[in-house]
């Protein structure tokens, strides 16, 4: 391409020209210069040119790619939010399934509690309708029993009131110690017995035989009058009803003893005491 632009300048400097071979060479030397700049410019405009070619380039590449992480951010953005929803709905779910079977539970317990409850309640009715049931029995037992003994008793009252009395010196089985008159019994006793004021004391009755029927009995200091305690048939026991001294007591020990205890003694309680074995013991007093 500069070939041409000297081959023009020779052509330009011909012989006929009136310019100085100095002059010439300076016109050739100016354009070559000029020739050298006006690549130069086309050059740097090439360059320049594709310089800007490559930075479009690169801005395009880069809104490319920052296009491309905005849509993958958006992306993770809704693929989290809809991991986060299911989460939560199960979650929920969760939630709801438990609260569900804990009230099922607590229904269950709550049923089995009321009829526990209510099982308890018919066991307590039942076992004191059945208590309520075996007092009545026995206090009518009880009734009953003492009203046979009642009855007996006074039988045997009247059969010892007719009943005719031995000769002081006849031999039988009755024994006489110090003023105590046993039938068919024997007392387990000190003849006299003595005790402070206000101690106690208990007489201790044994029969031979095996009666069911026993009996205490007390005659005053100036034997003035004889009266019944108590009484008892097996291990059942009772008193006089015009016996009412809290101070007095028996108890029946199988069929053959039976126990009189006093507490609180006084004075006024010295006595004879009898123990009889049978309805038809007789006293010699």
């Amino acid at each position: 391409m500069t070939m041409p632009r000297e081959a023009e300048m020779k052509n330009s400097s011909s012989p006929g020209s009136n310019l100085s071979p100095w002059e010439e060479w300076v016109i050739s030397k100016a354009r070559q210069d000029r020739l050298r700049m006006e690549q130069k410019v086309r050059e740097e405009a090439s360059l320049k040119e594709a310089k800007m070619q490559q930075e479009k380039e690169q801005e395009r590449r880069k809104i490319t790619v920052e296009k491309k992480i905005t849509e993958w951010l958006q992306m993770k953005r809704d693929q989290e939010k809809v991991e986060k929803q299911l989460r939560m709905n199960k979650a929920l779910e969760e939630k709801h399934y438990k609260e569900q079977k804990k009230r099922e539970t607590e229904e269950k317990a709550q049923k089995r509690y009321m009829e526990w409850l209510q099982k308890k309640n018919q066991e307590a009715m039942e076992k004191k309708q059945k208590e309520k049931e075996e007092t009545v029995r026995r206090d009518l037992e009880a009734r009953e029993r003492k009203q046979r003994s009642e009855e007996e008793f006074k039988k045997w009252l009247m059969s010892v009131k007719h009943k005719p009395r031995p000769a002081a010196n006849t031999s039988s089985s009755r024994r006489k110690m110090a003023g105590l008159i046993i039938n068919a019994a024997v007392l387990r006793q000190k003849p006299f017995v003595t005790a402070k004021d206000g101690g106690e004391s208990e007489l201790t009755c044994k029969q031979d035989g095996s009666d069911d029927w026993m009996y205490w009995y007390r005659r005053s200091a100036d034997r003035a009058s004889l009266g019944l305690l108590f009484f008892s048939r097996s291990e059942f026991v009772d008193t006089e009803k015009r016996v009412a001294d809290e101070r007095l007591s028996a108890r029946r020990d199988g069929k053959q003893f039976f126990y009189l205890r006093a507490k609180g003694l006084k004075a006024d309680d010295t006595a004879v005491y009898f123990c009889a074995s049978s309805i038809g013991t007789v006293f010699d007093v």
